[in-house]
Order: C-alpha cells, then sequence, then structure tokens
C-alpha cells in the first residue's frame, strides 16, 4: 500500500476477523492507512517492518498475546515502538485492568462492546499527543467486560 502525505498509519491485532474488520473500517475512517494481524506474532512482524502511528491490541489471542505484544513493543530499543501509543481492546472483566494496563505500559484500554465514537477519539487524542484517561468503558453495557482473566494471561501479570 502507498503511504498517502501525513497519513497516519495503524496496526491492529485481533483474532475475531469481524473485530478486526470493523475496527479496520472505522480506523480508515479517520483516515488511517491499516494493517491487522490475526494475532500478537503477526502484529510484532508487521511492527518491524512498517513505521506505526498507533498500535490497538485485544489481549486474548492464540500464541501471542496482546500483553506479550506489548512487552515486545516496549522491551525494544527503538524509541519509535516504546512510546508507541497503545490501545487495548477487551472484553476482559477485573477489577486490575487499570493497573494492569499501567504495568505493561499500554496507553489506555477501551472495553467491548466498543463504542465507535469513544474509540475513534482515543485515537484522534492519541496520535494528537494529547493525554487520555486509563480505562474507557462502552456506553453499551454496564461497564467493563464479561469475562475473567484466562490462566494463560494470569501467568503474565503474576
Amino acid at each position: 500500500m502507498e503511504k498517502t502525505p501525513n497519513a497516519r498509519r495503524c496496526i491492529i491485532a485481533d483474532d475475531v476477523r469481524s473485530s478486526r474488520e470493523m475496527l479496520k473500517r472505522w480506523m480508515r475512517e479517520l483516515g488511517f492507512e491499516v494493517t491487522t494481524g490475526v494475532d500478537g506474532r503477526e502484529a510484532w512482524e508487521h511492527l518491524q517492518r512498517i513505521p506505526c502511528d498507533l498500535l490497538i491490541t485485544d489481549l486474548e489471542m492464540p500464541d501471542m498475546s496482546g500483553l506479550e505484544l506489548i512487552r515486545h513493543l516496549r522491551s525494544e530499543s527503538d524509541s519509535a515502538h516504546k512510546d508507541l501509543p497503545v490501545i487495548i481492546v477487551t472484553s476482559i472483566s477485573d477489577k486490575r485492568m487499570s493497573e494492569i494496563t499501567q504495568d505493561f505500559s499500554a496507553t489506555t484500554i477501551v472495553f467491548k462492546p466498543l463504542d465507535k465514537t469513544i474509540l475513534l477519539s482515543v485515537a484522534q487524542k492519541l496520535v494528537a499527543g494529547e493525554e487520555v484517561q486509563r480505562i474507557y468503558e462502552s456506553t453499551q453495557s454496564g461497564g467493563g467486560g464479561v469475562n475473567g482473566i484466562s490462566p494463560s494471561l494470569r501467568n503474565l501479570i503474576e
């Protein structure tokens, strides 16, 4: 894909195709060039090759989770990776999500079901270098997600 002058680039990692496609469509509406990955490993490979302005990642994915992806990203010596804004999108409900987000140096978390207005507003603020909240809850639900943290993710955070 040829880069449009001043276009922003976004990489999306989500193992659910419908979520990836929806996020891709929304980000393109903001003028982003979008690359997608089916898991953290594929997104990491894209990040090695493609300059990027924003990463959006799910947490629970096969092969490499979103937390493992963020850990790789933040351990890089390349400041573009260390400082890259990261939005976690998840349905995981855990009272420690704010702490987990901070511990792994993600920028923010947006709970599923995703609210388009919230997600796009957060993305625009991040690429503009503005401050954002640590957690955004959907206006479509009672807040947070519906699932607890899986044993594999729990091992990463403990």
